[in-house]
């Protein structure tokens, strides 16, 4: 899935869990595998939660 042309059709956003767990399911990956960066702590908060690295 090609995220730039087709992230919309999530109908979520972040900081909703839900939007990490479907990019990592895309990816093939769990959420401990992914690394997350961002420069809101709001969202690197969600993905605390799901126990993704972050900074």
């Amino acid at each position: 899935m090609n995220w730039d042309d087709n992230s919309h059709y999530a109908i979520m956003a972040k900081p909703e869990e839900d939007i990490y767990l479907l990019v990592a399911d895309a990816l093939g990956m769990r959420p401990h595998e992914a690394l997350f960066i961002d420069d809101k702590e709001r969202n690197t908060l969600a993905v605390d939660r799901l126990g993704c690295f972050n900074r």
